[in-house]
């Protein structure tokens, strides 16, 4: 039987991207309100970027994660995900309530200051809308 080598971290946290979005993608938007009521008890709440990813996105998921706990998850290019956007909807509602309206803007902004000092540690991505 031939030995298979092992999977990398990064190949493994591809593979659970990929399920996750996969997954989410075909919650109602029940589902993902449930979801992120649970995801916010249990305190690991998502935000899930929809589309290609703009210059700054890996900045960003550190600012949500370092300042607000969040993680940033990738879920795809396709916009239409109802339960991933009521996912977000219960999520963003929930720090507006914590930190005040408006924080995913100011963790945005924060993200962008990091790019433009030339602390950007992800790959260069070409901007894009939000």
């Amino acid at each position: 039987m031939p030995s298979m080598a092992p999977m990398s971290c990064s190949r493994w946290r591809l593979l659970g991207l990929v399920a996750v979005a996969l997954v989410l993608c075909g919650f109602t938007p029940e589902e993902g309100r449930q979801r992120a009521l649970h995801d916010l008890a249990a305190h690991h709440p998502h935000w899930y970027l929809i589309g290609y990813p703009a210059h700054g996105y890996v900045e960003y998921g550190r600012v949500l994660r370092e300042r607000y706990g969040v993680t940033l998850e990738l879920a795809g290019c396709n916009g239409h995900q109802p339960g991933i956007r009521a996912y977000n909807a219960v999520i963003e509602e929930a720090l507006d309530r914590r930190y005040g309206r408006g924080v995913l803007a100011r963790a945005w902004a924060a993200a962008q200051v990091i790019v433009r000092r030339g602390d950007a540690s992800g790959p260069n991505v070409p901007p894009t809308d939000l």
